[in-house]
């Protein structure tokens, strides 16, 4: 497997950055996919898609963790990158973003804040849903790192908006449920509840289908991160799922 790399010229250009997609698989049809930058541009994109009886019964679920970090100061600053319906981007994570990775399969971001840097790994289990998504602070801190949850239950290939009915969402001892389908898991869970209106998927514009769609904004985890080396862990999974060992490369 060839690994491949991209630094800040890459990374921080938005078009630049979009145009570059990542895949990971389950190995019964499921994955998680997105962009080098972060930025959701087709309906396709999310960190947990789980496969049906067929390819088109595809389901998304959880479709980003959004970073915040809190540093020492008290700043807050966001790692996340939308673009909305009103021709606005924001955040603009991708700003900071320093270095992208394609490692032995697994993709790996890179933040820096100053003298913070933030990694970011994603790995999905192979041979069932599942995937984790590590962070890990590589210099500076202490921090406070918050992930804000998005969520959907919807057909992968359609949308979901806000006219409708909110997915439910049941918290758990270490997170929540969604739509009694898919777990999500990981310190500091503090539930919310909210519409994000107007996500715009470029790509999805460029095809001429629908451009837009509606997330729900469930809760936030939360944990600090006091010295370099530090990592920790969300794991969505299916509803019936356990949190284990970290998951092999697929």
């Amino acid at each position: 497997m060839i690994d491949i790399g991209f630094g800040p010229q890459v990374c921080g250009d938005l078009s630049a950055g979009a145009a570059k997609e990542w895949l990971l698989t389950d190995g019964r049809g499921g994955y998680a996919m997105g962009t080098v930058s972060g930025l959701r541009t087709r309906r396709y994109h999310a960190l947990l898609v789980v496969a049906g009886n067929t390819p088109a019964a595809r389901h998304a679920g959880l479709v980003g963790l959004d970073p915040i970090v809190t540093l020492a100061s008290g700043a807050q600053v966001r790692l996340g990158t939308h673009e909305w319906a009103s021709g606005a981007v924001e955040p603009k994570g991708h700003e900071l973003l320093e270095r992208f990775d394609l490692a032995d399969g697994l993709p790996r971001w890179r933040w820096r804040i100053g003298d913070v840097v933030l990694e970011r790994e994603i790995a999905m289990t192979y041979g069932r849903p599942g995937v984790a998504v590590v962070h890990r602070l590589i210099s500076g801190g202490p921090i406070r790192l918050a992930l804000d949850a998005l969520c959907t239950w919807r057909d992968a290939h359609g949308e979901r908006y806000a006219d409708g009915p909110p997915p439910r969402v049941v918290p758990t001892a270490d997170g929540a449920t969604v739509e009694q389908s898919y777990r999500m898991a990981g310190p500091g869970w503090t539930p919310t509840g909210q519409w994000w209106r107007g996500a715009h998927h470029r790509a999805e514009a460029g095809r001429g289908l629908p451009p837009q769609e509606d997330l729900w904004y469930a809760g936030r985890f939360g944990a600090a991160l006091d010295a370099p080396g530090t990592p920790w862990r969300c794991s969505p999974g299916p509803a019936t799922s356990t949190t284990g060992q970290r998951p092999a490369p697929p």
